[in-house]
């Protein structure tokens, strides 16, 4: 997993939030029962490998409502630009498939703040997408709650814990099925400020 996330503030109420998250999982199973997936259709008892490779940018712009010396909180609006990347393989058969999809997704969400002294930042975001649209239905979600501390100037070491969900379900009677992504878990972090 790796997680970048960087913001530029414009004056004292703007700021402009950029971010890339991505995620790679492994695994193998035996089907037990047929799956179409592309071109191909895996037999019921076949053993397969799948690799799911996710990556997310997010860009923003985000408003603070309040910010004072102890507090601030605020708005943002802006956009995920995901790509999702799956290999399915089967060496007995010698079959392999692989997928590649991508979609940008319009978020809203809302960051808050508070001072703990004079060093010390509680943070937290929390962004949202639902959507209902023809036969789909889906819903994007990341939150994030982190501690830091200024140790220098311009750099904080921090801790925290993040969670990112993607639902996407189809009522397509052609493409009927089911994505689901999430990743939850602590982190360390190291904040630069220019």
């Amino acid at each position: 997993m790796l997680q970048v996330d960087a913001s530029v503030r414009i004056g004292n109420y703007h700021r402009l939030e950029f971010g890339y998250f991505e995620l790679g999982r492994k695994s193998a199973t035996t089907l037990g029962g047929d799956l179409a997936f592309g071109d191909e259709i895996f037999a019921a008892g076949t053993d397969i490998d799948v690799i799911i490779d996710a990556s997310v940018f997010r860009a923003g712009y985000a408003y603070s409502l309040i910010r004072n010396a102890q507090f601030e909180f605020g708005v943002m609006a802006g956009l995920h630009i995901i790509s999702l990347e799956t290999d399915i393989s089967a060496d007995a058969t010698n079959q392999r498939v692989r997928s590649r999809a991508g979609t940008p997704l319009p978020v809203i969400g809302a960051h808050a703040s508070v001072n703990l002294g004079e060093k010390t930042e509680l943070g937290a975001k929390l962004q949202i997408f639902r959507t209902d649209f023809d036969s789909y239905e889906g819903s994007l979600n990341y939150a994030t709650l982190d501690l830091q501390h200024r140790i220098a100037e311009n750099l904080s070491i921090g801790l925290g814990y993040n969670f990112y969900g993607m639902r996407l379900t189809s009522r397509d009677s052609e493409v009927n099925g089911y994505l689901k992504v999430r990743h939850h878990g602590p982190f360390a972090f190291l904040s630069l400020g220019f």
